[in-house]
């Protein structure tokens, strides 16, 4: 299971590995340390292909997933 330290690097190393601005890491750094919870999980989730990766396959999801993360996210504020 991922911290969400971990899940936050992941995002920064995606974001630099994939980006075609001139962002710096420390740009793509600052981003996510300003960043909510929710808005890193977000980013996540859709960097992961989670939504999809639940819908096809819900057993395997709820196995996976102590905790539901797209279920958080659809929590109204």
């Amino acid at each position: 299971m991922k911290t969400i330290d971990e899940i936050q690097e992941y995002c920064v190393q995606f974001d630099i590995n994939n980006q075609s601005s001139q962002l710096t890491e420390n740009d793509v750094r600052s981003f996510y340390d300003n960043a909510s919870l929710k808005c890193v999980l977000d980013i996540y989730a859709s960097y992961i292909g989670l939504r999809d990766y639940k819908k096809d396959n819900p057993n395997d999801y709820k196995n996976t997933y102590g905790l539901d993360i797209l279920s958080i996210l659809e929590e109204p504020k």
